[in-house]
């Protein structure tokens, strides 16, 4: 799954942009990432009982951790391109 968001960031990247970095992070994190996890989870709590609110967690921690994972690599790629 790691491997997956990081080549989606690579794939990705530019049309996210914004003028801000946490604005990127935020769609990238929960318009690409958030949307598409939770479809992929949705129809676990069918299948399984009284595993919703263990879905809805996974979902939000997850996609936080995205948005957090993408804002940090925004602000260390913008370090490397001074240091250079």
């Amino acid at each position: 799954m790691g491997t997956c968001i990081g080549i989606t960031y690579i794939l990705l990247r530019k049309s996210t942009k914004s003028t801000s970095q946490i604005i990127s992070s935020l769609k990238f994190g929960i318009i690409i990432f958030g949307a598409n996890w939770l479809v992929f989870t949705a129809f676990m709590p069918f299948i399984f009982k009284d595993l919703l609110s263990a879905c809805i967690i996974r979902v939000i921690v997850d996609t936080l951790l995205v948005i957090l994972s993408y804002y940090v690599l925004e602000i260390l790629g913008k370090l490397i391109v001074k240091e250079k």
